[in-house]
């Protein structure tokens, strides 16, 4: 049976989801970016999701790594925090230590969301909450909201659904993303990933060029050790095209995996992917994303969502761990 309880986490709100005899734990700090910060399968002694471990890791951590932030309304970079909407000009700050002049990870990584919704049984668990403003930012004055469901299934399964309405009388552009890292409890080394072929996009000064180049490095399991990753990938260029993107991590003693899947429909689907091994962590970085870094200038995936309207995006991913 799953049980969900109402905690703390330092001063944030979060949610505990527990399933004793699976021993599956979910910890979600809502009051704090609606970050994934714990994700335990069968007793696992570590966690599938990289968190925190404390409050003050996360105060003063968040800005370097944000694991599992909600990126929106536009994801990764965005050059010189300016863009031009509809002819109108908006400019955002400038909001980590390292970005330079850039803004990113968007405008909910540290925001407070409000729990709306629990749901428990022998099957499954599931909560949603939401964050709603009717001016986010000078930099983005638009009326939105934005509701995640996180669901917990008993075979270790998590799903996360976003669901956006534009609660105001003006059209707005959005990316929407995530940014979990994962974790296999062993060096990344000793760690193998598999994904289909698709496209690279190309950077320059560390922002896409619209240039795109043939990717099949991972199309069989490949080895991690001494990879080193920071690239953004397109997976559908077809309209018609309305299949999850899966990607596998495990293990090469077969312990643990993570069977990854993003739901990547070309009108209201995760067409991209941004990939990042952070240095000194034996963590990697599977983002699903609606746009690749600077969409509000390079258009490359830019959504449009108009005034009463909503989109719904799913990625999730199953979490395996073998005892001794």
């Amino acid at each position: 049976m799953f049980t969900i309880n109402i905690d703390k986490f330092s001063e944030h709100d979060c949610v505990n989801i527990e399933n004793k005899a699976q021993g599956i734990e979910l910890q979600i700090i809502h009051g704090f970016g609606a970050i994934i910060n714990k994700f335990i399968v069968n007793n696992s002694p570590f966690s599938f999701i990289q968190g925190y471990q404390s409050g003050q890791e996360l105060k003063e951590t968040n800005p370097f790594f944000s694991r599992s932030a909600k990126l929106f309304p536009f994801v990764n970079r965005l050059n010189n925090g300016s863009y031009n909407y509809q002819g109108s000009e908006y400019q955002l700050p400038a909001n980590f230590p390292w970005s330079d002049q850039h803004a990113v990870h968007g405008l909910l990584y540290d925001q407070a969301f409000k729990l709306v919704d629990q749901q428990a049984n022998a099957d499954f668990a599931q909560v949603r909450v939401c964050f709603e403003s009717k001016h986010l930012h000078e930099g983005f004055p638009f009326s939105m909201k934005l509701e995640i469901e996180y669901k917990i299934e008993v075979d270790g399964q998590l799903t996360c659904r976003t669901n956006i309405v534009n609660t105001g009388s003006k059209t707005f552009p959005y990316a929407d993303g995530f940014h979990p890292y994962f974790h296999l409890g062993q060096p990344l080394n000793d760690c193998l990933i598999q994904m289909p072929s698709c496209q690279r996009l190309e950077n320059t000064d560390d922002l896409p060029n619209g240039q795109l180049q043939k990717f099949t490095q991972f199309a069989n399991a490949t080895s991690l050790a001494d990879v080193e990753l920071n690239d953004c990938y397109q997976f559908s260029d077809s309209i018609n095209h309305t299949e999850s993107v899966k990607i596998e991590l495990s293990c090469q003693n077969k312990q643990s995996s993570i069977n990854y899947w993003q739901n990547d429909a070309i009108n209201d689907g995760y067409r991209f992917l941004q990939i990042y091994t952070p240095n000194g962590e034996d963590s990697i970085a599977i983002e699903p994303m609606t746009s690749p870094a600077d969409a509000f200038n390079n258009k490359i995936g830019l959504q449009e969502l108009n005034p009463c309207e909503s989109v719904s995006l799913i990625w999730g991913c199953q979490a395996s761990y073998l005892t001794k």
